[in-house]
């Protein structure tokens, strides 16, 4: 019987799994239309040959960030602080109220999405798809989604070996076992990979389909129940979660800028008259 449900299971959410693909592929978004996310001269160029500058971009943006970036940035991270707080008894919720149910569901629907099972051929199709209708928007998305889980996963992996946390299966009654820095490939569990992975994905299309709202709040919906359900699992505490959701949307928001602020300038222009000189000075703040 056991065999045969989760057959069962695993047929229902590959279904699920080919469904997702066709709402994605579906997005050939004919009108080409203006993107709110986007310059209205810069198109959706990109290249493999970018990757090693997309790198770069990527480590050296907090140089560039302004107060607001700052501010974020600290948000986030006192939250994944403050998360650490509620680590053990959002553990012990989940795993007094574990399923067979919500396991084949963490299993066969969210998982393979954090790890790339699914995504990695999901966004091949929506990328042949986008080549095929000519479509460099869907295109674009695609190649940039990829780009932006390659990067997350790195990212996530190196701060793993810094911190080598014991995950919550392994130190089930401590979440705040730290091993520090090193090179073994245990004890790996903040941040979460998964999460980082499939949030800044999310992000990604988020930020390129910026004017179909309903595609951010289905990519974040997706993302935010990965995350669960690696806390449902067992693999991390709240706080890895928290902290990988960030990394995540860090490098997507990074690769895909938003362009709804306005560019901050500085504008000085000399004036001058019958026995007068002058400067007029203009500052437009971002």
């Amino acid at each position: 019987m056991t065999a045969i449900k989760t057959e069962f299971m695993s047929k229902w959410f590959r279904s699920i799994f080919l469904i997702s693909v066709l709402i994605l592929a579906g997005l050939t978004d004919t009108a080409k239309g203006q993107n709110p996310s986007f310059p209205s001269d810069s198109g959706y160029k990109y290249s493999i040959r970018e990757i090693p500058a997309d790198i770069l971009k990527v480590i050296v943006s907090p140089l560039e960030w302004d107060i607001r970036d700052w501010l974020t940035a600290g948000a986030l991270l006192g939250t994944s602080g403050l998360a650490m707080t509620a680590d053990q008894p959002v553990t012990d919720f989940f795993a007094e109220h574990k399923t067979s149910f919500t396991g084949d569901l963490s299993k066969y629907g969210l998982e393979p999405w954090g790890s790339g099972v699914y995504l990695a051929p999901a966004l091949a199709i929506v990328y042949t798809t986008g080549l095929i209708s000519h479509n460099e928007k869907l295109q674009f998305a695609a190649f940039k989604s990829a780009e932006a889980w390659l990067f997350a996963a790195g990212a996530a992996q190196i701060s793993k070996q810094v911190f080598h946390r014991h995950r919550p299966f392994e130190s089930p009654d401590d979440p705040f076992i730290f091993g520090g820095p090193g090179l073994s490939s245990g004890y790996v569990s903040f941040p979460s990979g998964h999460t980082s992975t499939i949030f800044a994905t999310a992000t990604v299309w988020a930020r390129v389909y910026a004017d179909k709202p309903w595609i951010g709040l289905l990519s974040y919906s997706l993302a935010t129940a990965v995350g669960i359900s690696r806390i449902h699992d067992q693999q991390h505490w709240l706080s890895d979660v928290v902290a990988g959701a960030a990394i995540g949307y860090w490098i997507g928001s990074t690769l895909v800028p938003s362009n709804h602020r306005k560019t901050r300038s500085l504008t000085v222009t000399p004036c001058a008259g019958d026995g007068y000189y002058r400067l007029a000075i203009c500052w437009r703040p971002q």
